[in-house]
């Protein structure tokens, strides 16, 4: 969904309205998602799995340095979009947006706790997992889509913040 499942959905539901019935939304749906370099690339090392495909190691160190450089890449998009002036009205998006995300986490995290039929440790982990960050490509999403940029990066960098509490702390508490 992080890799371009969200802005087809988003793009199919809501923001292109031409497309009125259900299978030319899901077409639309289709064609943006595999329009997606990251979720081609995906679909391709999943089929690469499958059939037991390596990478060959020339490619790997090829293109080591380019995917060295996404964790940087992503943090400084998400530093040219946040805006730290929040009047009123974006401060309570802001926090119904948070709310939303933490309690949804929070709902996750037991159902993983004590609804998955796993191991006790693949229990704890998809419960961490559940306070990920939000992914990087929100604000990119929302700045497609027309939305406030700028709050959609305040939200992001705020998720990355309690993120690090939250899973730190639940590793700690669990014992992973």
């Amino acid at each position: 969904m992080c890799t371009g499942g969200t802005w087809a959905l988003i793009r199919a539901l809501v923001l292109d309205t031409d497309y009125q019935c259900m299978r030319d939304k899901a077409t639309l749906f289709a064609r943006s998602l595999f329009s997606s370099a990251s979720f081609d690339c995906y679909v391709v090392l999943i089929f690469m799995g499958l059939f037991d495909l390596r990478i060959p190691p020339e490619a790997i160190t090829l293109i080591d340095p380019i995917a060295n450089a996404n964790s940087f890449l992503a943090m400084f998009m998400i530093g040219l979009i946040i805006r730290f002036t929040v009047n009123k009205t974006k401060a309570a998006k802001l926090i119904r947006l948070i709310s939303w995300r933490f309690a949804f986490a929070a709902v996750l995290s037991l159902a993983a706790l004590f609804l998955l039929p796993f191991d006790p440790i693949i229990r704890k982990v998809v419960a961490i997992l559940a306070w990920a960050p939000a992914p990087s490509t929100g604000p990119v999403y929302t700045l497609w889509a027309g939305g406030d940029k700028g709050l959609a990066g305040m939200a992001n960098a705020l998720t990355i913040l309690a993120g690090i509490i939250m899973m730190t702390s639940l590793v700690l508490f669990l014992g992973v």
